[in-house]
């Protein structure tokens, strides 16, 4: 068995810009996993490391996995988390209880 495995076939542009809503989805997940796991940080429940290594091993395994696929697929995927990495910023910003200024 090689160390090294060759790339999966690349995708073509309609299926590789296909995978953006599953990033979307997949930034989704990972930002509402990381609330949780500082609400159990911030409460002494047990469960964040398990949270932690959950969420950093899906999004690596899913970047991966693009990666193998080409750029545009990778691109698609990063893109559709970026985005919701923007939507959970304006959440977590509507959320704040902290007064404005500080």
């Amino acid at each position: 068995m090689h160390l090294f495995q060759p790339p999966l076939q690349p995708l073509a542009l309609p299926w590789a810009l296909a995978l953006s809503p599953l990033g979307f989805g997949l930034g989704c997940g990972y930002f509402a996993v990381l609330r949780r796991g500082v609400a159990c940080l911030l409460t002494g429940r047990p469960g964040a490391l398990a949270l932690l290594l959950a969420r950093m091993g899906t999004v690596v395994l899913l970047l991966a996995l693009a990666a193998h696929w080409g750029a545009p697929a990778l691109l698609s995927l990063f893109g559709g988390f970026l985005l919701a990495r923007a939507v959970a910023l304006r959440d977590a910003g509507r959320v704040r209880t902290a007064p404005e200024g500080s």
